[in-house]
C-alpha cells in the first residue's frame, strides 16, 4: 500500500473503534436528554417523583442493556431488538470512517506537499534571555 493509502486506511481504523467505543455513550446522552424534556409536565412530574427512569449515566447504560438486550442474535423475548447501545450506529460508522479516512489521508499529502514546518525564529526582545 502505497505511503497516502496507509495514512486513509489508519484514519478508517480509528473512525472506526472511535464510534464503536462512544456510541453507548452516545445513546445514553440522548436518552438522558430526552427524558428531561418530556412532552407532559404532569408526566415529567410523575417519573421525577417515582425517581425517574433514567437517573444518570452509569444507570442508564445498565437499564437499557436490561430493558433492550445486548445479545445478538436477540432473546426470543426480545425479537425485535438488537445491541440497544449500538442502535442506529451504521450511518454514524459511515459518517466517521469517511472523515477520519479523509483526514488523516490529507493531513498527510498536505505536509508532503508544503514540507516540514518551519519554525519562525524568536522575537529580537527575548534573544537575550536564556
Amino acid at each position: 500500500m502505497a505511503e497516502g493509502g496507509s495514512s486513509f486506511a489508519a484514519g478508517a481504523v480509528s473512525g472506526f473503534v472511535t464510534r464503536t467505543v462512544v456510541a453507548p455513550l452516545d445513546v445514553v446522552k440522548i436518552r438522558l436528554q430526552v427524558c428531561k424534556g418530556g412532552p407532559s409536565l404532569r408526566l415529567q412530574l410523575q417519573t421525577e417523583r417515582r425517581g425517574g427512569h433514567y437517573r444518570g449515566i452509569v444507570q442508564t447504560m445498565m437499564t437499557v442493556a436490561q430493558e433492550e438486550g445486548l445479545s445478538v442474535p436477540p432473546p426470543p423475548s426480545r425479537a425485535l431488538t438488537a445491541q440497544a447501545l449500538w442502535r442506529g450506529n451504521v450511518a454514524a460508522e459511515l459518517l466517521w470512517v469517511s472523515y477520519c479516512a479523509v483526514q488523516f489521508g490529507l493531513y498527510d499529502a498536505g505536509r508532503s506537499y508544503f514540507g516540514p514546518a518551519k519554525v519562525a525564529p524568536p522575537p529580537p526582545f527575548l534573544t537575550h534571555i536564556k
